[in-house]
Order: structure tokens, then sequence, then C-alpha cells
């Protein structure tokens, strides 16, 4: 059952990214993630400013959709420093 218990902490670390991000003016977070992956719309600079700092995928470029995964190795130190540079990059 290792497998499970890795894939749930990793479950519930988006769910903290989740919540760490969702007050954060200019990023729109429409649904909580259901796996270990939470996605977020950003103005198109904001995204470029985060990209060339942190790797993470567009998802929709139409509509500046961006997928955020976390994994059983991401930490509360993790997570920390990536709402931080979210919230330098969104000023």
């Amino acid at each position: 059952d290792l497998w499970v218990r890795l894939a749930a902490g990793a479950n519930v670390r988006a769910t903290e990214l989740h919540h760490a991000v969702s007050n954060i003016a200019g990023v729109s977070v429409e649904r909580a993630p259901e796996v270990n992956s939470m996605f977020a719309v950003l103005d198109r600079e904001a995204i470029v400013a985060l990209q060339e700092w942190s790797f993470f995928w567009d998802w929709d470029v139409h509509r500046n959709e961006v997928r955020w995964m976390t994994s059983w190795q991401t930490t509360d130190e993790d997570i920390a420093r990536f709402v931080a540079g979210i919230r330098a990059v969104m000023g």
C-alpha cells in the first residue's frame, strides 16, 4: 500500500497549494484539486515570469490556464517557496 500512501500525500499537498494560492489577487482557481494537480488562470505575463523561475506546463493557452503538480516528495517548504514566488510575481 506504499503507493496509495504516497499518492494520498501528493493529493494533500495539491489541496494545500490550492488553499495557499486561492486568496492571491490575479490568481483564479476555479475548482479544488481532486488529485495531485491543480489548475489556475493567470495573466500571460505572470505565467512567463513564473515559468522563468519554476517549471510547469501551460494547460489551456487560450485561457491562460496552467497546471501545477505536487508529488510524494513535495514538502511544506516547497509549497511555501512556490507560493512566495507567485506572490512576488503577482505584486
